[in-house]
């Protein structure tokens, strides 16, 4: 049974960084890191991880399409993508509601945005582990070869813009 390991960003990052290296000695498949405002930052973290491991996944967790937008976070994700090929999966999720009131922000919608969220990423940016390296482009062809050679999950995507949807389905 797959063990993944849970990162709230309340520890230090040197911290963190000693308990990736021991989880992932110890078997763990996934290493995931939250994005908590006013903590440490998930997307750094995951990148941090990737010096420090060699095997797990690497997951940043609830990216909300509230507060992030896809753009950046597609660039963060292929960026740990080429830091750890083949490791990098982002989920997104609507986030606490609590803390996404405390900014200003209404979730309005959430099924729709994040559907528009994902939906934005399989059609944009593909990043793939081919061979060692990772690519991202927008071309048809490449991204027979990525879909071809990698594992794209539902929830596991990247993505460059969000449409402007305001309606559920």
């Amino acid at each position: 049974m797959p063990v993944g390991v849970f990162f709230d960003g309340f520890s230090s990052t040197a911290e963190m960084l000693e308990v990736c290296r021991e989880a992932e000695l110890a078997g763990a498949s996934s290493l995931w890191f939250a994005q908590h405002m006013g903590y440490r930052d998930a997307i750094v973290w995951a990148a941090a991880a990737a010096s420090a491991t060699q095997r797990a996944a690497l997951v940043p967790t609830a990216i909300s399409p509230y507060l992030w937008p896809p753009l950046p976070i597609a660039m963060a994700i292929a960026t740990i993508g080429e830091l750890a090929p083949g490791r990098a999966i982002l989920n997104v999720s609507v986030g606490n509601l609590l803390n996404l009131s405390e900014s200003g922000v209404e979730p309005a919608q959430p099924i729709g945005v994040i559907r528009d969220y994902v939906e934005a990423s399989t059609h944009t940016i593909l990043i793939c582990d081919v061979v060692g390296l990772s690519m991202a482009d927008t071309s048809s062809s490449l991204a027979a070869a990525c879909t071809a050679r990698s594992t794209i999950l539902p929830m596991a995507t990247t993505v460059t813009s969000l449409p402007g949807r305001t309606t559920d389905a």
